[in-house]
C-alpha cells in the first residue's frame, strides 16, 4: 500500500510539472508571436464545410440565434498582403493576409492574383479585427485561418506582384516577392 502512494505522488507531480511546462511554453510563444492570436473567423459563427472546386470549401452558417461582428465597409478596410512564404514550393507556399482594421472585414468574393492568370476566390470569410488568414496554393482542406488554393503548381517566384482586389474588383493591396 505505501508503494502505491509514492506511485500516486509522482503520477501527480509529474501531472503538474508536464502543465506547468505547457503554460510555459504557450506563453513564451504568445510572447514571441503576438501576430498569431489574432485568427479569422468565418461570418455569422459558420462552420466549415468541404466542397467542390478545387479544395475551397463552402461555408454554412450555424442556426439562428447565433450572431457574428457587423462587417466594416470595403472603403475602410484595411487588409494587406503580409508575406509570401516558400515561393515555388507547391506544399509550403503560404500567401499570409492581414487585417490592420478597427472592425471586421467581409472577404467574400475578394481575389488573389498573380498576374500572370492565376486567381484565387475567397469563400464566405469575415475577417476579425486584427485577424490574419493564410492562402496555401496547394490542396488541403479549409479551416477558419487556413484556405487552400488547391493548385497542382506553385504559383509565387521571386519577382512576382500579389494583388489582392476586394468584391468590386478594386485593389487593397500588393506585394512584390523580393
Amino acid at each position: 500500500m505505501n508503494q502505491w502512494k509514492r506511485v500516486l505522488v509522482f503520477l501527480i507531480l509529474n501531472v503538474v510539472v508536464s502543465a506547468a511546462t505547457t503554460l510555459l511554453v504557450l506563453a513564451a510563444w504568445n510572447h514571441a508571436h503576438p501576430g498569431m492570436a489574432a485568427v479569422a473567423i468565418p461570418t455569422s459563427a459558420v462552420t466549415l464545410q468541404a466542397g467542390s472546386q478545387g479544395g475551397n470549401s463552402a461555408l454554412t452558417p450555424l442556426p439562428s440565434g447565433e450572431t457574428g461582428s457587423t462587417p466594416l465597409p470595403p472603403d475602410q478596410a484595411a487588409v494587406v498582403i503580409d508575406s509570401i512564404l516558400a515561393p515555388g514550393s507547391l506544399n509550403d507556399e503560404t500567401v499570409l493576409i492581414k487585417s490592420h482594421s478597427n472592425g471586421s472585414v467581409l472577404l467574400t468574393n475578394w481575389r488573389l492574383e498573380d498576374g500572370h492568370g492565376d486567381v484565387y476566390t475567397f469563400p464566405d470569410l469575415t475577417l476579425n479585427k486584427n485577424g490574419a488568414v493564410q492562402v496555401h496554393t496547394g490542396a488541403g482542406t479549409n479551416t477558419v485561418i487556413d484556405l487552400y488554393w488547391g493548385l497542382n503548381n506553385p504559383v509565387w517566384k521571386s519577382g512576382d506582384t500579389a494583388t489582392l482586389l476586394d468584391n468590386q474588383g478594386k485593389q487593397r493591396a500588393t506585394y512584390k516577392i523580393p
